[in-house]
């Protein structure tokens, strides 16, 4: 079984949108609404190394290999930065997002990936645009676009053939149906999923992780199945219901290969943990902060996980392994998504 229990807690400049760890499991949050104490650093323990200023709300984080941070805002221009592990600002760049980011990651060539409404911009590690890839005209299927405006659906999965699986579904022109897209590392829509009968569509927030040849999705859709995984060739393998009432929380993937999630429902924060080959370990509940939406989870190299919360909360737990089909974990409360880690 899976025991949830609560390590220790922090606080954070304002309502945290996303958390990275870097290699030396420093944890890096994002503040939402700010640009002043935007970016916070903590070490392990939970104390503030540092705060620092970006250009406006920003929403999304990654950390490349040499423990450089990248984040995007919601600005028109300079919505890419790149900082170093210090805070110190290396580069503003600006995208073809401009502040309305679907998307980031980094691949194993440390390239910086966007994802906007109408397809896919590729960085190199020095900031400069290496290509930007439309999906509004793709043989032998035309037309595509990304979901934006009301939506929230800012993830981005890399596979480790660096073939990229955006969050958001791409809707098809002059068609009702909607569709998950499967890109190879030169920007090439490889493989599609029309999920419209899954209702994956009409879902506001959600969160995409991918772990070995698995591609867990989630939805904040609360009737039906909202947890879905598919293989890597985008083939249904299962899916489930998670009980919530609030929008869909955080993925992260611990040692052993679980997927811990987080569900906020209204009087608790729910945690679900699944193994890899799609078993449901159960779900378990937790009355830290009650009714607070659940945003963004990761999990360091000692199997610690880290959680946000939308009243500037950070929390720690603990993960261990009893070797008997299930993880035995210790999760601090948690508040929101992202689709990452």
């Amino acid at each position: 079984m899976i025991n949830i229990n609560l390590e220790n807690s922090f606080t954070t400049a304002g309502s945290s949108s996303a958390i990275a760890i870097d290699s030396g499991d420093n944890v890096w949050v994002i503040n939402a609404y700010l640009s002043t104490n935007a970016l916070q650093k903590f070490d392990n323990n939970g104390n503030l190394l540092g705060s620092f200023t970006t250009a406006g709300s920003s929403s999304a984080i990654a950390i490349d290999s040499a423990d450089n941070i990248w984040i995007t805002n919601g600005t028109s221009t300079n919505d890419l930065q790149k900082f170093d592990n210090n805070g110190n600002l290396l580069g503003s760049f600006t995208t073809e997002a401009r502040g309305d980011s679907l998307g980031l990651a980094i691949d194993s060539g440390d390239n910086v990936w966007i994802v906007f409404q109408i397809g896919l911009q590729q960085f190199n590690n020095a900031g400069n645009s290496i290509n930007v890839y439309s999906i509004l005209s793709f043989a032998p299927i035309s037309g595509y676009q990304f979901q934006v405006g009301t939506t929230y659906l800012k993830g981005l999965a890399i596979d480790s053939d660096d073939n990229l699986y955006p969050c958001a579904t791409a809707k098809l022109y002059g068609s009702s149906d909607y569709f998950l897209l499967k890109f190879n590392k030169n920007g090439q829509i490889i493989n599609t999923l029309n999920v419209t009968a899954l209702n994956l569509q009409a879902s506001k927030h959600s969160s995409i992780k991918i772990n070995n040849n698995n591609l867990w999705y989630y939805t904040d859709i609360t009737s039906g199945n909202n947890f879905y995984l598919f293989n890597t060739e985008l083939i249904l393998q299962n899916s489930y219901f998670l009980q919530q009432t609030f929008d869909a929380g955080g993925m992260a993937i611990d040692s052993n290969d679980d997927v811990i999630v987080a569900a906020p429902t209204t009087n608790n924060n729910l945690f679900a943990a699944i193994n890899e080959n799609g078993y449901f370990l159960g779900t378990y509940f937790n009355s830290q902060n009650g009714s607070y939406t659940t945003y963004d989870i990761a999990i360091d190299s000692n199997n610690s996980l880290f959680s946000t919360d939308f009243i500037g909360n950070l929390y720690k737990f603990n993960i261990q392994d009893t070797k008997n089909l299930t993880s035995t974990f210790h999760l601090n409360a948690v508040n929101y998504c992202e689709c990452e880690v």
